[in-house]
């Protein structure tokens, strides 16, 4: 089992802050702020309310 994750990637022409998306196959990344995208991502999820408060986020194989 190697360390990389399936990927589904496309061009997003928005990204929403809180959107939880992988670059290439090993990167998870998680937007602070909304803007246009020039690279392609695979969406996993969404995080409301992001910058509100303190949250917990766990990650598990």
């Amino acid at each position: 089992m190697g360390n990389s994750l399936t990927t589904n990637s496309y061009s997003p022409k928005h990204i929403e802050k809180g959107d939880v998306m992988l670059f290439g196959d090993n990167c998870l990344v998680i937007f602070y702020k909304s803007f246009d995208p020039s690279y392609s991502y695979t969406k996993i999820g969404h995080i409301d309310n992001l910058g509100n408060g303190s949250i917990t986020a766990k990650f598990e194989k």
